[in-house]
C-alpha cells in the first residue's frame, strides 16, 4: 500500500513538471501573448495605442488589419484618422521647434524636430530647419576656431612687435598668410582663402600662397558637389584652376562634366515647368545653354518660348 502511494505521488509531480519549467510568453503592451494576435485583439491594441497617444503604434495596427482585411471601411477611416492625428502633432512640434530657434535654444529645437520626424520621417520644413542647425553648429565651432586662431596670432605679433619691425618679412601681410596656412591645415577652406587672399592683394606672384588657394577651393568644390549643390562646386573649381600652377586633365573632365549635370538639370527644370509657367521655363534653360552652349534641346526650346512669348505678348496689346 505504502509503495502504491509513492508511486502515485511521484506520477503527479511528473505530469506538474512541464507547467513549472514552461517560460512565460511574451506580451505587449495590452497584454495579449503575440501568437494570440487575431484581428480583434490588434483592434484592441490599436485602441490601447490610441489611448495612450502613441499614434504612430496604433497607425501600424490599423494597417495591418487593413492589409488583412483590404475593403473594411472602418480601417480605412482610422488610418486616415492616425494620419491626421500624427500630422498634427508633428505640425506643433515644428512650431515649438521654431520658437526654440528664436530664443537660440538649439537642443531644445533639435529635440522637439527629432520628435516630428519620429511621427512624420519626411516632414519637410522639419527636415529643413534640422540642416539649419546643423549648419549653424558647424559654421559656430568654425567660427570659434578661426577667433581662438587670430587672437592666438594677435598675441604673437604683440609680444614680438620689435622683431616684426626690424624683419619686414614678418609684417601683417605675413600674419595673413600663416593664418591662412593654418586655417587650411584645420580644415577651414573659406577662412583660408579669405585670409590668404588679403596676403595676396600686395603679393600676387606668391605662386606658394595661390596654390594653397587653389587646393581650398578644390576642397570646397567637393564639399558643394557631396551636398548637390553644383553651382557652388562649379564655381568653385573655376577659382582653383586659375590659382593653380598646373591644370591637370582630370580636373578639365570634372569641371566639363558638372557642366553638363548642372545644364541637363536645368534643362529638366525648364521641362517641367513650361505647362504652368512659361516665363520661369525660359529662366531655366537660359542657365543651361550658359553651362553648355551645346544643348541642343534646350536651345530649341528656349527658341520656340521665347516666340510664343512674343506673340502672348503682341495679343494682350
Amino acid at each position: 500500500m505504502i509503495l502504491f502511494r509513492n508511486l502515485l505521488l511521484i506520477l503527479c509531480l511528473i505530469a506538474l513538471l512541464p507547467a513549472c519549467t514552461s517560460t512565460k510568453k511574451p506580451l505587449n503592451q495590452a497584454n495579449i501573448p503575440v501568437e494570440s494576435l487575431n484581428i480583434k485583439n490588434r483592434k484592441a491594441l490599436a485602441q490601447d495605442y490610441y489611448k495612450k497617444r502613441d499614434f504612430a503604434s496604433a497607425l501600424t495596427q490599423w494597417k495591418i488589419l487593413r492589409a488583412i482585411d483590404p475593403n473594411n471601411s472602418e480601417y480605412k477611416n482610422r488610418i486616415r484618422v492616425m494620419n491626421v492625428l500624427i500630422k498634427r502633432r508633428a505640425k506643433i512640434h515644428v512650431a515649438n521647434g521654431q520658437d526654440a530657434m528664436q530664443r537660440k535654444d538649439f537642443a531644445a529645437a533639435e529635440l522637439l524636430l527629432l520628435k516630428a520626424l519620429a511621427l512624420d520621417p519626411w516632414h519637410p520644413k522639419a527636415l529643413s530647419m534640422l540642416k539649419k542647425i546643423e549648419s549653424n553648429r558647424v559654421e559656430t565651432k568654425q567660427q570659434a576656431k578661426t577667433r581662438r586662431l587670430k587672437k592666438k596670432q594677435l598675441a604673437k605679433l604683440n609680444k614680438n612687435q620689435h622683431a616684426h619691425e626690424k624683419h619686414p618679412d614678418n609684417s601683417q601681410e605675413q600674419l595673413y598668410l600663416e593664418m591662412g596656412m593654418n586655417l587650411y591645415r584645420k580644415g577651414d577652406w573659406s577662412g583660408s582663402i579669405r585670409e590668404i587672399e588679403k596676403y595676396l592683394s600686395n603679393n600676387e606672384h606668391d605662386q606658394r600662397a595661390r596654390n594653397t588657394v587653389a587646393k581650398s577651393h578644390f576642397k570646397l568644390s567637393q564639399v558643394f558637389e557631396s551636398r548637390g549643390h553644383l553651382e557652388p562646386a562649379i564655381q568653385h573649381l573655376e577659382d582653383g584652376m586659375k590659382n593653380s600652377e598646373r591644370i591637370t586633365e582630370q580636373q578639365q573632365e570634372k569641371l566639363l562634366a558638372l557642366k553638363e549635370t548642372i545644364s541637363e538639370n536645368f534643362y529638366v527644370n525648364g521641362v517641367k515647368s513650361y505647362r504652368n509657367n512659361i516665363e520661369q521655363a525660359i529662366v531655366y534653360w537660359e542657365r543651361a545653354i550658359v553651362y553648355n552652349p551645346n544643348h541642343f534641346k534646350a536651345k530649341n526650346r528656349l527658341s520656340k518660348a521665347t516666340q510664343i512669348q512674343k506673340n502672348l505678348k503682341k495679343i494682350k496689346k
